[in-house]
């Protein structure tokens, strides 16, 4: 018994050995079909073009804009007008009644001179055009026109405004005689934007364009004007301290404001724009979306998606108008739909199938 037993058992470990390794093969062969199939993929997908992306910031929707051309002009809101007020009587100011800032009408009381001096000059020379004419004297005019002089310098002790306006200056002292204007009145009913014109934007301003700014005590309320006159005559503008560049030549330039004036304020500083081109309801993109060939001549590259749902870059040209710092408007050529910025990293894409990538959203 213990013969056949151990006979018996130890027949069934080399029955199962050809199972055991049937089922390796299998395992091996189906891994090797599957190695074959991903090095087939490999091949097959790793030997094709690689795909062209955009980044979808770049990717530009083209809207109708109002888009204006212009130059910058800095300059001092100023009047159109001031006057000086002068005497040629040379007594003291006894008073100034007037302050600067404050507002005068016409022919206002706004500073007294002492008329001491004047008032004594009057009752001499009364009395001798009186003592003439007692003695039977018959010349008597040269006499009667000092008197007239006496009276019309005691008429001129009292100052009043030749204008109305603001009080921009006062230059007088009380108890001084007048050692020139007493007082400047700017007429503000009637301003201007006094300006420096670059000598580069000369050629593309003229009298009559018309004008928008801003100052910096209305903060961003728009006022407008024209350009009424530029001076032929230029000056060199002293470079910004501690830069190297060199002096840079302005012409002065007046500029009319129109409209409303209330709320502008004499000596404000404003910044100006003189407006070459403006175009309103035209397709408008931005200006690194423009292409520019050694011709001159300027396209954009627009997204186009084709029947296979693919979409493909197509180069288009186009004519351009009025640009601002961000925009240009297309006057004529199709740029409707999608058009890509910064353009020129772009160009080796036209006529390609493209994909656009959504994780790069901002420039």
């Amino acid at each position: 018994m213990s013969d056949s037993d151990s006979s018996g058992s130890s027949l069934k470990p080399i029955a199962a050995a050809p199972k055991k390794k049937r089922k390796r093969g299998i395992i091996i062969a189906v891994l090797a079909v599957v190695a074959l199939a991903l090095v087939a993929a490999y091949a097959f997908f790793g030997q094709s073009d690689p795909i062209n992306t955009v980044e979808a910031a770049d990717v530009h929707e083209v809207e109708q804009r109002d888009i204006t051309t212009s130059v910058p002009v800095n300059g001092t809101v100023e009047a159109a007008d001031t006057k000086q007020v002068t005497t040629t009587v040379t007594a003291p100011i006894t008073s100034i009644s007037v302050k600067p800032g404050d507002r005068v009408q016409q022919y206002q009381v706004v500073a007294q001179l002492d008329t001491t001096e004047i008032d004594r000059r009057i009752l001499d020379e009364e009395a001798a055009l009186n003592a003439a004419r007692n003695a039977g004297e018959t010349d008597l005019a040269n006499l009667q026109k000092a008197v007239n002089r006496a009276w019309a310098d005691k008429q001129a002790t009292t100052i009043t405004a030749p204008i109305a306006g603001i009080v921009a200056s006062v230059s007088g002292e009380v108890g001084a005689p007048p050692a020139g204007p007493i007082l400047t009145i700017a007429n503000d009913s009637r301003l201007i934007v006094s300006g420096q014109l670059k000598e580069g934007d000369l050629p593309k301003v003229s009298a009559g364009q018309e004008v928008k700014f801003t100052t910096a005590a209305t903060g961003d309320k728009e006022f407008t004007g024209t350009v009424e006159r530029i001076s032929p005559i230029g000056s060199q503008q002293a470079p910004s301290q501690g830069t190297a560049s060199k002096p840079e030549v302005t012409f002065p330039v007046e500029i009319t404001v129109n409209g409303e004036v209330d709320e502008l304020r004499i000596g404000s500083s404003a910044k100006a724009q003189v407006i070459l081109e403006q175009e309103s309801g035209l397709p408008a993109v931005p200006r690194e979306a423009i292409l520019y060939d050694e011709d001159g001549s300027a396209s954009v590259l627009v997204l186009v998606d084709d029947d296979a749902g693919q979409t493909i870059v197509e180069k288009r040209d186009v004519e351009l108008g009025a640009r601002d710092n961000l925009y240009v408007t297309v006057t004529n050529g199709d740029v409707e739909g999608r058009v890509l910025d910064r353009a020129a990293k772009y160009r080796e894409f036209e006529g390609q199938p493209v994909v656009i990538d959504e994780t790069k959203q901002e420039k």
